[in-house]
């Protein structure tokens, strides 16, 4: 039922559902709603594994993170488009840019003729 709940908002169902924890999205989805209501900020790891976690998966879905956060903040990207990233993850990730994401959340843009 949440996944056509899910369908029919255009959102991932992760982000309706109530998680467990024990799966990295889960983990990513709540740090998504601990970041809504604290800001959280997310170190930079230079490429090194995540000291946290000490996962490589978390470490590619927390740098993916990352860098839309710094993309949000340098404007790059809109809040609309932020949230539709997290709304809609891992459908989003790319792999910080290494492949198309299967769902699209950047607005294309403008052409000046």
């Amino acid at each position: 039922m949440l996944r056509e709940i899910a369908k029919a908002l255009d959102v991932n169902y992760r982000s309706i559902y109530e998680p467990t924890l024990y799966a990295a999205e889960d983990l990513m989805y709540t740090l998504f709603e601990l970041d809504e209501h604290y800001g959280l900020s997310i170190p930079d790891f230079d490429g090194k594994e995540c000291i946290a976690f000490n996962r490589k998966i978390l470490d590619d879905f927390i740098s993916g993170w990352q860098q839309h956060k710094k993309d949000l903040t340098d404007e790059t990207i809109s809040k609309a488009e932020y949230m539709e990233w997290k709304l809609n993850w891992p459908q989003t990730a790319d792999d910080l840019g290494k492949h198309e994401p299967p769902k699209q959340w950047r607005k294309p843009p403008e052409t000046t003729d």
